[in-house]
């Protein structure tokens, strides 16, 4: 009887162990559906609220370029008996070119438009710095094939466009006669050259891109960055800019497409004859 009991428990535990233990229960079908669909609605929150604070902080460092902008130009007027270059190029149909560094195979070691000035005087120790951090069109990036950093162009090797990615107020007509500018060689031309002392504190001398609303959306999309004569740096919403200049179509995004005629007056640019244009518009949200 013993014997028999002995065996009847081995048996048993021998069939226990033979049982499988029971498995961990799973993710159901249903469940693991809930879970991708919560984390997707957190993606789809989380990522507009990222794109925001990386604008934030390129505006940031957008407004930090556009006052060291400022800050060369001024510093440029006391190395040079207070003439600023603030300009254009050539004739007046050409106000919106305010942003050129240079125009010219044959300028390479000395830009020959206005912001060339800064180049010449060393006033431009890292040109990345004059470029809109948020700037999404390579017209107005750094180093770019359309727009290569004084260097030849490896699209059109016998032309050599260089633009900073801001503009300057178009206060001057650089050597109208022949649309060639000279200002920045050591033989400085410098009698048709703005006073630095003569501008108004409030006034605003350096921006974004704003030639036209088509490039500006290329920047930041809703407003721009501007700085004043008196050093200050301030926002602007595409909004408020005259009704003129938002309706006008005669750039589209290409460098050289321009109704020629049409950019001195009609598009809400600039006209200082009537003060009226988009420089005149961030002049009076400040008072100016």
């Amino acid at each position: 009887m013993a014997r028999n009991a002995r065996s009847t428990g081995a048996g048993a535990r021998s069939l226990v162990s033979r049982v499988p233990p029971p498995r961990p229960k799973g993710f159901t079908l249903v469940e693991l559906l809930t879970v991708i669909a919560v984390l997707t609605i957190l993606i789809a929150m989380l990522v507009p609220s990222l794109r925001r604070a990386r604008e934030v902080a390129r505006r940031a460092i957008c407004a930090s370029n556009v006052k060291a902008l400022a800050a060369a130009l001024t510093l440029y007027s006391l190395n040079n008996a207070g003439r600023i270059p603030l300009g254009h190029q050539g004739n007046a149909e050409f106000r919106q070119t305010d942003y050129l560094v240079n125009q010219s195979t044959s300028h390479l070691s000395r830009p020959d438009m206005h912001f060339g000035c800064l180049v010449n005087d060393k006033l431009v120790p890292n040109p990345k710095h004059f470029y809109c951090p948020s700037a999404t069109y390579p017209l107005f990036q750094f180093d770019t094939p359309i727009n290569p950093w004084l260097r030849l162009s490896p699209v059109d090797g016998s032309l050599n466009w260089t633009r900073f990615g801001y503009g300057t107020r178009p206060l001057a007509a650089w050597d109208p006669g022949t649309g060639w500018v000279r200002f920045g060689w050591p033989d400085r031309w410098v009698r048709d050259l703005p006073r630095y002392e003569r501008l108004e504190g409030k006034m605003a001398i350096a921006a974004d891109i704003v030639s036209t609303k088509d490039y500006a959306l290329t920047h930041h999309g809703d407003g721009v960055n501007f700085a004043t004569a008196g050093g200050s740096v301030h926002w602007f919403k595409l909004a408020n800019f005259n009704a003129e200049w938002h309706a006008w179509r005669g750039y589209t995004l290409h460098p050289m497409d321009y109704i020629s005629g049409e950019a001195a007056t009609g598009t809400g640019f600039y006209d200082p004859g009537q003060s009226t244009g988009v420089w005149f518009d961030m002049d009076r949200a400040l008072g100016g």
